[in-house]
C-alpha cells in the first residue's frame, strides 16, 4: 500500500511545500515576527520533517525531536505550573 506521501511525489514535493511557506512568511510582517531565527532554514527543516512523517513519509521527526505532542505538553506545563525544568527542555 502506497502511502499519501509517496503518492504525491515524496520528499521533493514537501521540499517545494515547504520552501514555497518559508518564502512566503519571510516577507510576511505578522507571521515573519513569530520566527525569532534570523534564517528560517531550521525551522523550514522542522516543518518539512513533520509534514513528511504525518503523510506516511520517514519517522525523522520523531527520531530527532520526539513525539510531534511533546513540544507542546512541555510548553503547556511550563506555563501552568512554572515548571523550570520544561523550559529548558524546550531550549534544548
Amino acid at each position: 500500500m502506497t502511502t499519501f506521501y509517496d503518492r504525491v511525489g515524496g520528499s521533493a514535493t514537501f521540499e517545494d511545500l515547504v520552501s514555497h511557506f518559508y518564502a512566503l512568511v519571510s516577507v510576511d510582517p505578522i507571521l515573519r515576527p513569530l520566527y525569532p531565527e534570523s534564517d528560517l532554514k531550521a525551522a523550514a527543516q522542522r516543518l518539512q520533517m513533520f509534514l513528511e512523517q504525518y503523510w506516511g513519509g520517514p519517522s525523522t521527526y520523531s527520531d530527532q525531536r520526539g513525539h510531534p505532542r511533546q513540544d507542546f505538553i512541555l510548553l503547556l506545563l511550563s506555563e501552568m505550573h512554572g515548571c523550570r525544568a520544561c523550559k529548558r527542555q524546550l531550549t534544548v
